[in-house]
């Protein structure tokens, strides 16, 4: 069988699987519904896309970049040597923290389908994987109506009183939705587009800017004029070969980007348009991870560790704003996130990926004037995720489309190359020999999607199974279930303070001390375990300065605990 049909399995895995990981919530089962069952669907279609490159290991080393592959193989190492190293448990570091699981398992799958979109070079593959996003991105359109019209579909608790979608958090759905904006308004100006989808398209659109501003987070509306900006740039320039009037609109667009961005910091008319508080806040959970980065240089402080590393990088002027009680678990900036979770080789390694996708697209840009809607599409929508990842987090649901939409940019390029260059590529892989581009049975890969796909979920069942557990032991009021579920492997420090909270309410003091000694002994870095121990009654005055000074360790700049 050629590589042609594994690129098919590939195809089906990436537009189906990212469709259902960005859709997938588990609101009727879990206490968490978003993140962790993201998580188990990005697993499970990561190990299915490795079990294909393993049986295609052959064409598909020969096909694609060494740089690429060399560059994803040191981030993915850096990662596990990360994990390792942190001074965190390493099922923390390895599923992620609850509410985020961006940890080793996360970052290891979109890896491994970032090199599985790299296998993609037929347009026509990377077009369908182009209608799964649009697919997601009208699911997310039609669910935001239900909720704007007073239907939530799903039984959980809108803490937001806003539209969440599939996301769990109006940043998220705001990001997306602009997101799929750009990319509908993209297909909107292409000359390909008939009249009668042009104006289905453009209804779509007024839908979603209703729905972005319903969402009352700026992301939508930042990562929306970033990327139609620069589609209108590529449509003008497609459309006239005037230099002056494309300098011209660039020149515009640039002093208005940069008054933005003064506004954003209190400078100028723009302030009052586009300042929030929360970007004062961001400013202080930067500069937190940053610290991390700078005293971790090597390893970092480990994936998703940044949570417990905050109270202790950041810096005085976090007492005042946001506060002294208040925390994060994420830097809200992918890269400071990399460079805190991993140090220097890691965000580094993180930041040449993302220089190859951008070398590609001046590739694509430099090579025609003609507006390619596959190529304009791509990078558009890789730039919105990149602009939402410097001012956010890495949500599961969003970041596998930006790892998808850029690996597919630098496969578009390297497939639309000249005919010359083609021919060059196909000379090198005839020199190799045949038994090494020996080609797998079609039966033998549909094996290895099947074992691959089992193998990824059992990984990363665990935390959504044990939250299950969680939620229908505390409904049980059975004490002992609830210990059981508590004590439940992965350990999870904010369900075991839960559990202490439920026995020290239900005058089960033992009970509650056993827990909270379990939460010490495996999270002695975790400021609510020693919190928690602090609230339980007849402490000893050895126990008492035993918690006041691993407060102070934890929470060196609070005055509570110097």
């Amino acid at each position: 069988m050629s590589s042609q049909a594994a690129e098919r399995f590939i195809t089906k895995l990436l537009s189906y699987g990212a469709f259902f990981t960005t859709i997938f919530v588990a609101a009727w089962w879990t206490t968490e519904p978003v993140n962790a069952p993201k998580m188990v669907v990005l697993s499970v279609v990561a190990s299915a896309c490795l079990a294909v490159l393993i049986l295609q290991i052959s064409s598909w080393v020969h096909t694609v970049d060494t740089k690429v592959i060399f560059t994803c193989g040191l981030f993915a190492f850096w990662s596990i040597l990360s994990s390792v190293f942190s001074s965190e448990p390493f099922a923390m570091n390895f599923y992620g923290v609850a509410g985020r699981n961006t940890g080793l398992l996360t970052y290891i799958s979109l890896t491994i389908i970032f090199l599985g979109a790299l296998f993609i070079k037929s347009k026509s593959q990377i077009d369908s994987i182009i209608k799964g996003f649009l697919f997601a991105g009208l699911f997310n359109t039609i669910y935001c109506l239900f909720t704007i019209f007073g239907v939530e579909l799903l039984p959980w608790n809108n803490i937001f009183n806003t539209i969440l979608g599939t996301f769990g958090n109006p940043d998220f759905i705001s990001a997306f939705l602009g997101m799929f904006l750009v990319a509908i308004f993209t297909k909107t100006v292409s000359s390909d587009t008939s009249f009668t989808f042009r104006f289905l398209y453009i209804f779509i659109m007024i839908i979603d800017l209703i729905e972005i501003k319903k969402s009352h987070a700026i992301q939508g509306l930042a990562v929306s004029v970033i990327g139609i900006g620069y589609v209108i740039w590529l449509r003008i320039r497609s459309i006239t070969k005037s230099k002056l009037i494309e300098w011209f609109y660039l020149g515009v667009s640039a002093v208005l980007g940069l008054c933005a961005v003064l506004g954003a910091l209190q400078i100028g008319p723009l302030t009052k348009l586009i300042y929030k508080t929360s970007i004062s806040l961001r400013g202080q959970y930067w500069l937190a991870g940053w610290h991390m980065g700078v005293t971790h240089p090597i390893f970092g402080v480990g994936l998703d560790g940044y949570g417990s590393w905050y109270r202790r990088a950041r810096a005085a002027q976090s007492l005042i704003t946001p506060g002294v009680d208040t925390t994060s678990n994420a830097a809200h900036n992918v890269y400071i996130d990399m460079f805190a979770s991993g140090g220097f080789p890691l965000v580094i390694a993180y930041v040449v990926l993302s220089a190859i996708v951008i070398r590609s697209i001046i590739k694509l840009i430099g090579r025609s004037r003609d507006f390619d809607l596959t190529g304009v599409l791509l990078s558009a929508v890789w730039i919105c995720y990149q602009a939402q990842s410097v001012i956010s987090i890495n949500q599961i649901g969003l970041a596998i489309w930006g790892w998808i939409f850029g690996a597919l940019v630098i496969a578009y390029e390297t497939a639309s190359r000249k005919s010359n260059q083609l021919t060059k590529e196909m000379k090198r892989l005839k020199k190799w020999p045949r038994n090494s581009l020996k080609q797998v049975s079609e039966p033998g890969l549909v094996l290895g999607v099947i074992f691959g796909a089992l193998g990824g979920l059992l990984i990363a069942l665990p935390p959504s199974f044990v939250d299950a557990k969680w939620r229908t032991a505390v409904g049980s009021g059975d004490a002992k279930i609830v210990e059981e579920a508590a004590r439940a492997w992965p350990l999870d420090p904010i369900r075991l303070n839960e559990g202490v909270k439920i026995f020290m309410d239900n005058k089960y003091p033992d009970k509650g001390r056993q827990l909270t000694d379990l939460a010490i002994e495996k999270f002695p870095n975790g400021f609510i375990s020693w919190y928690t121990y602090s609230q339980m009654p007849n402490l000893t005055d050895i126990e008492k300065k035993l918690i006041k000074e691993n407060l102070h360790r934890l929470d060196p700049l609070n005055p509570k605990y110097k």
